[in-house]
């Protein structure tokens, strides 16, 4: 009896400590993906975002759990979000046309940073490339390999190796 009773009041404070899930509008649902990001600028300031979703925790407050790309790895953050600030972007993001392939090119939306593993998997190896790494200039050379996230390319002085995360 006592072991049912225990058993009941912790499913039932998990149950209570659940948050619920907010759409911020039906335009993005209840993820917002990182093409959504970039064309709603929802989260203009997040670099290499992965994705997000708002929720509503038990004492009324909004949060954003934001996923992104930090030095190789994927990073979960949590942002506090006020009623005015929520509202305010529910409205902006509201106020936009249509999500579609036509104003994705319009706006020149590229998420390449989520696609490039599976380019650079698909690659035929050794291949001369040219890639452009974030605060780098651009590099010249052969891929020779690419291996746990990481990329290796041999240009005429030595050979390079950085994450795919800095394209």
């Amino acid at each position: 009896m006592k072991k049912s009773i225990f058993i009941f009041c912790l499913l039932a404070g998990w149950a209570f400590a659940q948050n619920d899930i907010i759409i911020l509008s039906p335009k993005v649902g209840s993820v917002i993906d990182a093409e959504e990001n970039q064309f709603y600028e929802i989260f203009p300031k997040m670099k290499q975002f992965v994705s997000a979703q708002i929720f509503m925790n038990e004492d009324a407050h909004y949060e954003a759990r934001i996923v992104h790309f930090k030095k190789r790895k994927r990073i979960t953050i949590t942002q506090s979000i006020t009623m005015k600030s929520f509202v305010a972007l529910q409205n902006y993001v509201n106020q936009q046309p249509l999500f579609s392939d036509e104003n994705r090119k319009k706006k020149g939306i590229d998420v390449f940073y989520l696609r490039a593993p599976k380019i650079l998997n698909e690659m035929e190896k050794p291949q001369y490339v040219q890639m452009q790494i974030a605060n780098h200039p651009k590099i010249k050379g052969t891929l020779m390999a690419y291996r746990n996230d990481s990329i290796y390319v041999q240009t005429h002085i030595q050979m390079e190796k950085f994450s795919n995360t800095e394209l």
